[in-house]
């Protein structure tokens, strides 16, 4: 419970100073458009960039996106396989 609490008083504090946060979001997709495509609708704001980043063998696309209430935030989709 507590380390919940530190989490979201450090994602509070980061969305007050305007800084960029990274959101893991359980989702996955089989190309970079298809997950700026998820995220545009999960966050309704405007997407600034898709970049594809492989760590320990594993694909992961990070979108770039600035919401509605003008917060740039990084959000980290899955890749899916085909």
């Amino acid at each position: 419970m507590q380390l919940r609490l530190a989490k979201l008083g450090l994602v509070l504090a980061v969305a007050i100073m305007g800084a960029t946060l990274t959101i893991p979001v359980h989702a996955q997709a089989a190309s970079a458009a298809e997950a700026a495509a998820m995220v545009k609708a999960r966050t309704k704001g405007r997407v600034l960039g898709v970049r594809t980043v492989e760590t320990q063998g594993r694909r992961t696309y990070r979108v770039k996106v600035l919401t509605s209430k003008g917060v740039m935030r990084t959000v980290n989709v899955q890749h899916r396989s085909r």
